[in-house]
């Protein structure tokens, strides 16, 4: 269901999470409102409800949908930590959470998910660094951080990532030297 770029406003019914044949559903670029809602439809594998007005936290829920491929939550002002319920969207191809108000660290988890392509968490509160295993994304070709509380040394498995083509670390804590191995990665473009 492709409903992107209009001007629905308020709520988004409940209902339409939970039809059961749902395999993609697009509200980007509206002006909904409020929470997410607790039910997900359990054949979703696109969610993208990202320039919207959505607040509170990101709903644990989203967890159980574990068919999901993308995941666009980005320019919203969610509060609050990314659910560790994540962790079991092994599936993800795309997780986009950019230009909202969510803190906390960045889960190592997500660098078990081999199929991960895309990741932004840029212009947020999360903090932390980097974890190691990020090194194992190696089909990983966005990586967005820029304007985060992120920092420290950047950890030189980051040249594992192979497939990187666009490194966004500009306006964040990173300190050190530039580890040799990002000339390893030869389809960084930008």
């Amino acid at each position: 269901m492709r409903l992107q770029k209009n001007s629905l406003r308020g709520d988004v019914p409940k209902e339409v999470f939970k039809l059961l044949n749902l395999h993609s559903l697009d509200l980007s670029e509206n002006r909904l409102q409020n929470s997410l809602p607790v039910e997900i439809a359990p054949n979703l594998r696109s969610l993208r409800l990202s320039s919207n007005n959505f607040t509170g936290s990101v709903a644990s829920e989203l967890g159980k949908a574990t068919k999901l491929r993308h995941l666009a939550l980005g320019e919203n002002s969610f509060v609050g930590e990314l659910p560790t319920e994540l962790n079991m969207l092994t599936q993800l191809t795309s997780l986009d959470v950019h230009a909202t108000g969510l803190t906390g660290r960045i889960t190592t988890e997500f660098g078990t998910f081999t199929d991960l392509r895309y990741l932004s968490v840029s212009d947020t509160f999360i903090r932390a660094r980097i974890p190691r295993q990020y090194g194992q994304l190696t089909n990983l070709a966005v990586l967005h951080v820029a304007n985060t509380l992120v920092g420290g040394n950047l950890p030189e498995e980051i040249a594992n990532m192979r497939s990187l083509r666009h490194l966004d670390l500009s306006g964040s804590r990173f300190r050190k030297s530039i580890p040799l191995g990002l000339a390893k990665l030869t389809k960084l473009s930008e």
